[in-house]
């Protein structure tokens, strides 16, 4: 049986939100950290370096990069880095990087139809089987659940129909 389901068998809504939020709220936490402050002002409590290790893995992360480049990035060694990102980000760098993929790969699977390898591959994972242990370690559902329960709207075809297709 799912974790997700409870004894009738259908799913407890409360449990999917918790656990697909978790992966949101490690990338909020950074992002809130970065943009606005703990004080919510738009003064950012993070360092530049660190500002600009959380803007390099956004602007990379379907490529397979190293904790080495984002901390080249950062323009700090990589020891120096994951100190001083998880001093200020209270996460390590690398769970930034795959709270950042996964939730980049819950938008695609919730929002198109491509494959479930494609959005592992996307999204800057190697195979199907490493992106399907990261998302479900995250999200507690496999990708294909997720899928499941977060249904592509349907708005476009329907208009479509209606306009005469």
């Amino acid at each position: 049986m799912d974790k997700t389901m409870e004894g009738d068998g259908q799913p407890d809504s409360a449990k999917m939100s918790a656990d697909n939020g978790a992966a949101f709220e490690i990338v909020a936490h950074v992002r809130r950290r970065t943009f606005m402050g703990d004080d919510g002002g738009a003064t950012s409590p993070l360092t530049e370096d660190v500002a600009r290790s959380v803007r390099f893995v956004e602007d990379h992360f379907t490529e397979a990069i190293a904790l080495a480049d984002i901390a080249r990035a950062a323009g700090c060694s990589k020891f120096h880095f994951i100190r001083k990102f998880t001093r200020e980000t209270a996460i390590t760098p690398g769970a930034f990087l795959r709270g950042y993929r996964i939730v980049q790969a819950m938008e695609r699977l919730a929002a198109s139809d491509h494959k479930i390898h494609d959005v592992a591959l996307e999204t800057g994972y190697d195979d199907c089987a490493s992106f399907s242990r990261a998302f479900r370690k995250i999200t507690g559902n496999s990708p294909y659940f997720y899928r499941l329960t977060h249904p592509r709207p349907r708005i476009a075809l329907e208009e479509k129909c209606r306009a005469g297709c």
